[in-house]
């Protein structure tokens, strides 16, 4: 019995391309993706410093042009998980969650056997968004919508985890150092 479970979980398997995967949600899909048997190819900017290594075969790229072609071979899924999140400016966030898109879709359009590009936005992606992120993100979602790849966009809320890194960390360390907790919003 156990030796007729193998093909399925095998031919199940697929290579599967992350941007952002040093990021907080990146990394982890990569572990998660690489413990359920699939290929990874993690695409991460290069930098220096203490940097996560996520499982899989790395390249370091500048997005949006910078991944080569030879990192989308056999990949049947796409997560675009990079995003710019503080302290870039709008020509960057515009490079990285608009153009980007727009270049994952074009090349999944010629890749035998694509299945999905995942697009990992933002709850600020909206209309009214204040933040250029906001922004950003929903023209990444409308070029997405618009490019005729199968998609599905992820809006994730405010995520935490273990690590000292990420918003809800930033908070968290804002409110051990004070002695109030801020009532953002008037409470409203």
């Amino acid at each position: 019995m156990e030796s007729d479970l193998v093909p399925a979980v095998a031919e199940a398997a697929m290579k599967v391309l992350v941007t952002g995967a040093s990021g907080f949600i990146g990394s982890r899909l990569c572990r998660r993706l690489v413990a359920d048997g699939h290929s990874v190819v993690a695409v991460m900017r290069p930098r220096a410093g203490d940097v996560r290594y996520p499982p899989g075969d790395v390249i370091y790229a500048h997005l949006p042009y910078g991944i080569p072609p030879s990192a989308f071979e056999g990949v049947e899924a796409i997560v675009h998980c990079a995003g710019t999140t503080m302290g870039q400016d709008e020509a960057e966030s515009l490079a990285v969650n608009v153009e980007t898109t727009r270049v994952l879709a074009a090349i999944a359009h010629c890749l035998p056997g694509f299945r999905r590009l995942i697009y990992v936005s933002s709850q600020s992606a909206h209309e009214g968004s204040v933040s250029i992120y906001g922004r950003t993100k929903l023209r990444g979602e409308e070029v997405l919508r618009a490019s005729g790849v199968p998609c599905a966009i992820v809006r994730p809320g405010l995520v935490f985890g273990p690590g000292s890194e990420g918003l809800f960390a930033r908070m968290r360390a804002t409110v051990d150092r004070l002695p109030v907790l801020p009532l953002l919003g008037g409470g409203k």
